[in-house]
């Protein structure tokens, strides 16, 4: 089964397609860590270097994020060049295994809702209104109490409260991880969906993250360009995920230091513009008899564009920038990280209250 897949790309000529293979077929190959049933194939239609998922993709790996596999591929229909495509793991069955998330209940976050998610009324909703803001992928048979209460919590709790609370239910390495590499690469497009929330075995409350297409200086325009902005920028507006829990790594002097750390961190360890460089300069070169094919075919929206210059313009007006900003100011503080000690109160929760409902 082949269908079409995304939103706003719904209406570019060129389609993302979602592949699922009959029940009991597996497709195995050396590039995938084991045998996949389902992918997705990217279009890159309005990412003038059809290279930015897979750099995302590659980076979010590196820094130790949950990220799906994502490289470039050539699809065909019929023996004849169709077009130059990103293939994008899913975040199914086989991708939980390979990062230990079955034993979990994993919650992907905004299906049915892009902007409102964890609000405070969403812990009153009916289990069928709330799945379709958070569509539960391991254990449906279960009910929806640790999600409520994690909700309720993040929204009735601040200051010194919240974060030992955070501490003592959050795995907050991994999401100090998740929220640094995002911000190095900026990748935008999550916070309110293009995420999902594990709640884990041991339970701890984690993050996972997709969607990577927004990175590396694109970003959604709030003028009439929507996704299709050709212009590259470096921090501003959207530069972090928002609502009642991300922002407490951000507004809580404690997590915002660990998290200025972590940036830091990781662009010195992973983001040397002459190492992108190098990575982009093999990427353009393996891609680009097909980049021209695809342009010739499917075109680019505000013109004509080259790819293996756009590939590079990625690392001149984003990367080098970017570099020399997180390694300047933006990371500078005088304050010491001090990571949770064991002495901090456990204020785990077995049952809340939401105002009288139970």
């Amino acid at each position: 089964h082949i269908r079409v897949k995304g939103q706003s790309s719904r209406g570019h000529p060129k389609k993302k397609l979602k592949v699922i293979l009959p029940p009991g077929y597996e497709l195995e190959h050396d590039l995938f860590p084991e045998a996949i049933d389902e992918w997705a194939m990217h279009s890159s239609w309005s990412d003038r270097s059809f290279l930015r998922e897979t750099l995302a993709a590659e980076f979010m790996a590196a820094a130790g994020a949950r990220a799906p596999q994502a490289f470039p591929i050539r699809l065909e229909r019929n023996g004849g060049f169709y077009g130059l495509y990103t293939y994008v793991e899913q975040p199914d069955g086989t991708y939980r295994d390979r990062y230990g998330l079955d034993d979990g209940e994993v919650y992907e976050v905004g299906p049915d809702a892009i902007f409102g998610t964890l609000a405070p009324d969403d812990v009153i909703r009916s289990q069928a209104s709330l799945r379709a803001r958070y569509d539960k992928e391991t254990f449906e048979y279960l009910d929806d109490q640790r999600l409520r209460d994690f909700i309720w919590l993040v929204n009735r709790t601040s200051g010194p409260a919240e974060r030992a609370w955070i501490y003592a239910n959050v795995d907050v390495p991994s999401v100090v991880n998740a929220i640094a590499a995002s911000m190095v690469i900026q990748h935008q497009d999550w916070g309110n969906k293009n995420y999902r929330l594990v709640f884990d075995q041991r339970g701890l409350v984690g993050v996972a993250q997709n969607d990577f297409d927004l990175s590396f200086g694109r970003r959604w325009s709030m003028s009439s360009l929507g996704g299709l902005d050709p212009n590259v920028y470096v921090g501003g507006a959207w530069e972090q995920p928002g609502g009642p829990f991300f922002e407490t790594f951000f507004y809580d002097p404690e997590l915002a230091e660990m998290l200025r750390r972590r940036v830091r961190t990781l662009t010195e360890e992973l983001f040397h513009p002459d190492a992108v460089a190098a990575r982009v300069e093999q990427l353009a070169a393996l891609t680009r008899p097909d980049a021209v094919r695809d342009r010739a075919v499917w075109g680019t929206f505000r013109g004509p564009a080259d790819p293996t210059a756009e590939a590079r313009r990625i690392v001149d007006a984003f990367v080098r920038p970017q570099y020399a900003r997180l390694l300047g100011p933006f990371t500078q503080s005088g304050r010491v990280a001090r990571w949770p000690q064991p002495a901090v109160p456990d204020v785990r929760i077995e049952h809340v209250s939401y105002d009288g409902v139970q």
